[in-house]
């Protein structure tokens, strides 16, 4: 065995029980590894030794996985910090991970142990002063240069760091402001005050944990960066596929970043152990995680201002252990945003001064379309994308017809469809009339259509959306009458042709809401045991024997005249009301002539001309 060799084994066994070295068949060169992790640091250390070069090296490796959107910055990370280094460098590892090597040339000479411990401690204090640059980059999103900025702060036990200003910390995305949201002036209210010193505050009643609980994952993430601007905490996003990744290290330089609200966004990581979906590995590594994560909200302090956050459908979505005291143990009711804040958050999005009037004037109209078209926070901001490319190539403002024309070609580019034939122009706005009429008609007023168009696409002719407020207050319970309404709904289009133009010259662009209707004739008669005409006396119990596991011909015979029978029926009655009401169906299909696209408020505007009553 070299001297230097034997140098680091003698050092190695003063510091650890039963060492274990990698030493080539010559003696002359080994490694030695060791994995350090506490609360502020957590990584790999390689003592290596070369008797032949007489090189003495240490090389620590961060337990920090680099995403690949990330990589390029923390490269220009390292390029600036290295030309300043006065010993060692920091490099970026295939893994990829951060490491330091720092090596000396030691011939004829042989170290002590303290020159060793040294040279450990010099590797240890360079890998701790990188991390927090690190977290800031991966998780706060903030440029190479701006990390930098993380300075000591002499006034914080245990050289905890401080941060920047808030604007680097906070994710690009639009949230105006509290008007936007309705219902979360509880949250505004808490995070007001989190920015009130109390003078002796009571251990245990602050929040290390809140929940926010929400129908959209998207809108409790909005409204939770608002909560920490309005608190004046920085706002850390990280990652469903990200958080089990955490170690203790990157959660302490999470912390360090106080005053901070760090968002765990929701995902397996946030569930039960015992879940069914997850095999041994699975459940182990979600126990882990999970016990990983309560022990640093425990050793959070209040007074630094330091809030984990996420979000979830409901509380029992969690984990009980993280709902538990001391943990995620402060919930809020996150409800979605109005239409016309939605609207309004869409058009900063797409930039007001690319916004048309059309678009500036209705933002509610704008809102209602999102609602229906473009749910998802993705999905919107893709709109917004495409919306903003048209707008400069073309050299002209965003219509409110773009929105929609965009939904009905869903983001495909395509060569602008030919001009459409007035005759046929004309058919499909009686089609899309017959549709919006009779959903009002036949449901008193409570289905008025959020949107109807004679826009033409790939697909369609033209579209009506029912309200999705008239589905909502179903509740998700589907009845005989709701069952009903639809189909009718469905044989309107066709119904209305007949009525204007004859039955001679019905068009076969009913096709798609015939086999609608039929498909969903089958199952009320197949499957559900309703039968023709079941509001009348004694009629309901006529089918109750549904049909289980492959139909016989019988059965397939008695459920064809069954739909037959019923579709026939709801046809006349569809046409009846569109002839008793042929004014109002009229003025639909005149309006939809003028503007293509009619939403809900101008289509009870036309009710309220004719006299069909609207519930509000």
């Amino acid at each position: 065995m070299g001297a230097l060799t034997g140098a680091v084994a003698k050092w190695a066994e003063a510091h650890f029980t039963d060492p274990k070295h990698e030493t080539d068949p010559t003696g002359q060169r080994s490694s030695f590894r060791f994995p350090l992790q506490d609360e502020t640091i957590d990584v790999s250390v390689y003592v290596d030794s070369d008797d032949v070069d007489c090189v003495l090296s240490v090389y620590t490796y961060l337990s920090f996985p680099i995403p690949p959107e990330r990589q390029a910055e923390v490269q220009r990370l390292i390029g600036l910090l290295n030309p300043n280094m006065r010993v060692g460098c920091f490099e970026l590892t295939a893994k990829p991970t951060v490491r330091f090597r720092t090596a000396f040339f030691l011939e004829g000479t042989t170290p002590s142990s303290e020159t060793i411990d040294s040279q450990v401690k010099v590797a240890l204090r360079m890998t701790a002063s990188i991390t927090p640059m690190l977290t800031a980059i991966v998780f706060a999103g903030v440029t190479a240069e701006a990390a930098m900025e993380v300075t000591d702060d002499d006034k914080t036990e245990g050289e905890q760091k401080s941060a920047p200003g808030e604007e680097w910390i906070e994710r690009d995305r639009v949230v105006r402001n509290w008007n936007s949201f309705t219902g979360v002036a509880p949250i505004q209210k808490w995070a007001s005050s989190l920015t009130r010193k109390v003078e002796k505050p009571i251990p245990g009643l602050a929040a290390k944990g809140v929940l926010f609980i929400g129908n959209s994952a998207d809108t409790c993430e909005e409204v939770a960066r608002l909560a920490a601007k309005e608190a004046g905490h920085r706002f850390a996003f990280i990652p469903r596929e990200q958080v089990q990744d955490l170690t203790p290290t990157i959660l302490t330089s999470l912390t360090r970043l106080a005053p901070v609200m760090i968002y765990l966004q929701v995902g397996e990581w946030a569930s039960s152990p015992d879940h069914p979906g997850f095999d041994k590995e699975g459940q182990q590594r979600t126990r882990d995680f999970q016990k990983l994560l309560l022990k640093a909200i425990e050793l959070t302090d209040p007074a630094h201002r330091v809030v984990f956050a996420t979000s979830a459908g409901s509380v029992r979505r969690l984990s009980g252990v993280l709902t538990n005291v001391g943990a995620f143990d402060l919930a809020f009711a996150v409800p979605e945003p109005s239409p016309t804040a939605s609207g309004e958050l869409f058009m900063d999005l797409i930039g007001r001064e690319r916004c048309a009037p059309s678009m500036l004037s209705a933002p509610a109209k704008v809102g209602k379309a999102l609602t229906l078209a473009f749910s998802s926070r993705d999905a919107r901001e893709l709109a917004a994308l495409h919306l903003k490319r048209a707008a400069v190539r073309e050299e002209r403002k965003v219509e409110f017809i773009d929105l929609i024309e965009l939904y009905t070609r869903e983001f495909v580019e395509a060569a602008p469809l030919a001009q459409v034939a007035e005759p046929l122009r004309q058919a499909v706005a009686v089609h899309e009339a017959g549709h919006a009429a009779m959903a009002v008609l036949d449901s008193g007023g409570s289905n008025v259509p959020d949107f109807s168009t004679i826009i033409p696409s790939i697909d369609s002719r033209g579209v009506v959306v029912s309200s999705l407020a008239h589905l909502h207050d179903s509740n998700e319970r589907h009845t005989y009458q709701d069952f009903r309404h639809s189909v009718r709904v469905s044989l309107a289009g066709r119904a209305a042709e007949e009525l204007v133009f004859g039955p001679a010259h019905i068009g076969n662009g009913a096709s798609s809401d015939l086999e609608n209707a039929t498909r969903t004739a089958q199952r009320a008669f197949g499957e559900w045991g309703y039968a023709p005409g079941m509001d009348g006396a004694d009629a309901s119990a006529k089918n109750l024997a549904v049909i289980v596991g492959t139909p016989s011909p019988g059965e397939l015979e008695h459920l064809v005249t069954n739909t037959r029978r019923f579709l026939e029926e709801e046809y006349r009655a569809v046409l009846e009301t569109l002839r008793k009401h042929r004014p109002f169906l009229d003025a639909v299909r005149d309006r939809l002539l003028v503007d293509p696209v009619v939403d809900r408020s101008e289509l009870s505007e036309i009710c309220a001309a004719h006299g069909v009553p609207v519930q509000a």
